[in-house]
């Protein structure tokens, strides 16, 4: 049940973060009623159960009949199952892991919006960038306080944070500056300076690396295939969310497996 529990209020969060990667790039409001993008009637309360509303009305629009597309119902599922396994991986049992739990669960949300956004639009907003960063900033500020760490060392949360963020965001503003936005977008290096205060150091380094390693796996076959060409835009920020979601969890054994690797 406790899982259970867990793993519905991701899907309650995806429904919302739905709501946020429809509307952000029309720059709509987010307070109002939610409403079916085909014939705009408002949906009621019953239409709006993550998961089982769509299941219950096999994906259609209880007024129009229209289809909804999948991805509002594998946006819920995947936060959901986001939301669980960081429950499962952090076995909270105090106060500080409570604490590293909502970083985890805020940190998650705004990569999934990142993720969709940017895949669509290659688009990334300032607002969702503040909105996961200040608070996992404070959660860095309390943790560090509350676990007696130091806050000029960089194993501590934030200084730890800070020092990432702002190296890897350095070295992508300094790509971004010399290309002129042509190898980089801004807002990825924005995106890399939360990714910093999110991850801490040394895992954001395996974070960037492993963002470049995905990014050139994806994008080889389609300039061997010629779809792609190497002026064309591919939205990194993707590859950034994946890799930062993927070192959350396995960060640490990456970094052991790499210098085993180098043979150190």
């Amino acid at each position: 049940m406790e899982y259970f529990l867990v793993f519905y209020f991701g899907c309650i969060i995806g429904s919302f973060l739905n709501v946020v990667i429809l509307r952000l790039p029309k720059e709509e409001g987010l307070n109002g009623r939610s409403y079916c993008f085909s014939c705009g009637h408002a949906l009621s309360w019953v239409d709006l159960f993550p998961l089982f509303s769509y299941l219950c009305l096999f994906g259609k629009c209880r007024y129009c009949k229209k289809t909804f597309s999948p991805r509002y119902f594998l946006i819920e599922l995947v936060t959901g199952l986001l939301f669980l396994a960081a429950f499962i991986f952090l076995k909270p049992d105090s106060l500080l892991g409570y604490l590293a739990l909502l970083k985890y669960a805020i940190a998650l949300s705004a990569l999934v919006v990142v993720f969709m956004v940017d895949l669509e639009h290659l688009l990334i907003f300032d607002n969702v960038l503040l909105a996961a960063g200040l608070p996992v900033l404070a959660i860095n500020v309390l943790t560090d306080y509350m676990g007696r760490y130091s806050f000029l060392s960089l194993s501590g949360q934030t200084m730890g944070g800070l020092f990432a963020g702002g190296l890897f965001a350095g070295i992508f503003f300094l790509l971004w500056l010399v290309s002129k936005g042509a190898w980089i977008g801004f807002g990825d290096v924005k995106l890399m300076l939360v990714l910093g205060l999110v991850l801490g150091w040394p895992v954001t380094a395996a974070a960037w690396l492993l963002a470049y390693f995905l990014g050139t796996a994806f994008a080889l076959p389609l300039l061997v295939l010629g779809k792609k060409h190497l002026s064309s835009r591919l939205p990194f920020g993707c590859f950034l969310s994946v890799a930062a979601a993927l070192c959350l969890f396995y960060g640490q054994q990456l970094i052991a497996w790499y210098l085993r690797y180098v043979g150190f």
